[in-house]
């Protein structure tokens, strides 16, 4: 993550290896950033999701399913420039809740 300097925004980890997994088979990590970023970050068993701000407010806009299960499933922010994830993350989440979005495992919300 070094690589990216300022272009970092946040670093979110999600999926089995936050909600309880006992070994999951891979880390989920969503990494946002200033301006989309060409290079490969991925590395051992990371799977590594990477969006820039404005991609990510897209797709929670229009209810992407994978960003809305990470904010519905819990997640663990990692690093956070200018408090982005910390701002608009539990946002987001108390609007899906008003929204009656409800998760139910194995199957799409």
């Amino acid at each position: 993550m070094k690589k990216l300097g300022e272009n970092l925004v946040s670093v979110i980890q999600f999926g089995s290896s936050v909600y309880g997994k006992e070994k999951p088979e891979d880390i989920d990590i969503l990494v946002i950033t200033e301006k989309p970023v060409k290079e490969d970050l991925s590395f051992n068993n990371y799977s590594i999701l990477l969006l820039t701000k404005k991609d990510f407010l897209r797709n929670i806009l229009e209810k992407s399913p994978l960003l809305v299960g990470l904010i519905l499933m819990g997640y663990k922010v990692l690093y956070d420039k200018d408090n982005f994830s910390y701002t608009y993350l539990p946002a987001i989440l108390n609007r899906l809740s008003r929204e009656d979005l409800i998760y139910k495992k194995g199957r799409n919300i």
